[in-house]
């Protein structure tokens, strides 16, 4: 797939229930390339539910999900995606520099090009110093840093990350969205986040959805939902923020 080709996936009528509990109940989701997605919701919302669906860590119930390219409709590759959990899987035992070369091989990556990427990812992560260090010797933040430059070692196109400024201080959350926006426009690619962070998801993304026991609540630009919130509610309020906009729409619902 060509760094240039535009390229968008929908996710039409997705269902997933762990009996009783409906966890999804019929998502309808356009993701379109050259954005950045944010996801919002409380836990147990649906966000972790739907992330790993679409990565493909967990199967859904109905509906469909289809990658659109040059005409083309088709599962998403999955050597395009790169994925962050909430919680770093790592080989605790290796070294920095040992885990990016043991993923290279999994991602047939040859040994120059992992160790190229590498060292990219690592100079942007500010993890160059710690490449030969063990990573159970890490603190929890660097392990987080480590887990997101690895996601991106095989240069992918889909980039899905869960709770990624968790464990991180302000100077590493405020180099990740510089990263982010950085990458979205290189790579062309879409990028799908979740997070409890409000005001991050406000200034990073070019798309808000919001999940609420697994349905759609609203979605759309910062600025669309500012302005339906004003519209709606007659506010004269000039300072509507996603915390406002969060907490109306969970008021209304209940």
């Amino acid at each position: 797939m060509s760094n240039n080709s535009k390229f968008f996936i929908t996710l039409d009528q997705i269902s997933k229930s762990y009996s009783p509990r409906i966890v999804l109940n019929n998502i309808n989701l356009e993701f379109k390339s050259s954005c950045i997605y944010g996801l919002i919701g409380a836990n147990g919302s649906g966000k972790t539910t739907l992330l790993e669906i679409l990565v493909g860590l967990k199967s859904f119930d109905k509906g469909s999900i289809l990658f659109h390219i040059d005409q083309n409709h088709i599962a998403i590759p999955k050597n395009q995606i790169g994925f962050a959990g909430q919680v770093p899987v790592l080989w605790t035992q290796l070294t920095c520099k040992e885990h990016a070369q043991l993923l290279g091989r999994f991602y047939n990556l040859s040994k120059e090009k992992s160790m190229s990427e590498m060292e990219i990812l690592f100079a942007k992560f500010h993890l160059t110093a710690y490449q030969n260090e063990r990573i159970e010797n890490l603190s929890g933040g660097l392990k987080q840093r480590l887990n997101l430059a690895l996601s991106l070692l095989h240069t992918p196109r889909i980039l899905i990350w869960d709770e990624p400024t968790t464990g991180l201080d302000i100077d590493s959350k405020l180099l990740l969205r510089d990263l982010l926006v950085e990458y979205s426009q290189e790579s062309l690619g879409i990028i799908i986040l979740s997070s409890h962070d409000l005001f991050e998801l406000e200034n990073l993304c070019n798309h808000l959805i919001f999940l609420n026991q697994g349905k759609i609540l609203a979605q759309g630009s910062f600025v669309e939902l500012q302005k339906k919130m004003k519209d709606q509610s007659n506010l004269n309020k000039q300072n509507i923020h996603l915390e406002d906009i969060y907490k109306s729409l969970i008021t209304t619902t209940v």
